[in-house]
């Protein structure tokens, strides 16, 4: 069962990572449009990859340099399923005595806010809107996710 599921996701991950790029843009100019934007849905998808790719790449190095000097019995990848890097606060608590409290930390990791600027910036720019209006779409999408997290990390007892 293992060898066949191995065998379909090596080519659903390609079909999924772009399945979501599309529906962050869509997500992004629905946005923009409700706020009197002006940009395409290229735009608006260019705007999606740009601010996740960078924070994703510096993260994926960083999660790299761990692993080559830290031994792989002391990785809990239960607790690593995001991230080996804790660039947020939920680093301070045990995220299996406390889900709820650790997800809702780790939205305030370093890698997401710096995607969040760049989103923020993208989104001004590309639909010329006023900073205001870009912030508060990028803010609205992060609580949305937020919401949908915590729901997780309440009904499974495991931090997202």
């Amino acid at each position: 069962m293992q060898m066949t599921i191995g065998k379909y996701s090596r080519y659903a991950t390609p079909v999924i990572v772009f399945v979501t790029f599309l529906i962050g843009g869509l997500i992004y100019w629905l946005a923009a449009k409700a706020f009197g934007g002006n940009g395409s849905f290229a735009h608006n998808l260019s705007v999606w990859i740009y601010s996740g790719l960078p924070p994703a790449i510096v993260s994926g190095i960083a999660n790299f340099i761990v692993m080559a000097f830290k031994p792989g019995d002391e990785i809990d990848l239960a607790l690593a399923q995001r991230s080996l890097i804790n660039a947020n606060p939920s680093f301070f608590i045990d995220g299996k005595e406390m889900p709820v409290l650790a997800t809702v930390l780790s939205t305030f990791d370093l890698f997401l806010i710096w995607g969040w600027i760049l989103a923020a910036i993208g989104l001004r720019v590309t639909n010329r809107l006023s900073a205001t209006s870009a912030w508060v779409i990028v803010i609205l999408i992060v609580l949305i996710g937020l919401f949908f997290r915590v729901l997780m990390a309440f009904l499974t007892g495991n931090p997202f």
